[in-house]
């Protein structure tokens, strides 16, 4: 969203890390050190980009995410409803907490 400074702005939606899988951290991993444009690397996690204008480019997301980047169902569980709810990020940091809608996968997850 342009604000009237010039510069865009948007919410981010950040979750713990534990809410990944193995294979979705491996996935995430190899995508950011290829450069892709929808995920970035960070010290502690990754930045996942959501943007969808719509329900239908929500769908081509969802399926981009699933289907030719392989990451999980509860990965697309969590895109999904973040772009439902207009986030246009997702932050997964070993550091933030965990969120009760969605499922954990580490022991070490931190709880709110």
């Amino acid at each position: 969203m342009m604000n009237n400074k010039g510069y865009a702005t948007y919410q981010v939606m950040a979750l713990s890390s534990s809410h990944l899988t193995a294979d979705d951290m491996i996935q995430l991993q190899i995508l950011a050190d290829s450069q892709n444009q929808l995920v970035t690397q960070k010290a502690n996690g990754f930045f996942v980009q959501t943007y969808a204008a719509d329900s239908d480019n929500m769908r081509v997301i969802i399926d981009v995410y699933q289907t030719e980047l392989g990451l999980s169902k509860e990965f697309n569980r969590i895109a999904a409803h973040a772009i439902q709810e207009g986030y246009r990020l997702i932050e997964f940091d070993d550091t933030a907490y965990t969120c009760p809608l969605f499922k954990t996968n580490k022991s070490e997850a931190t709880n709110a």
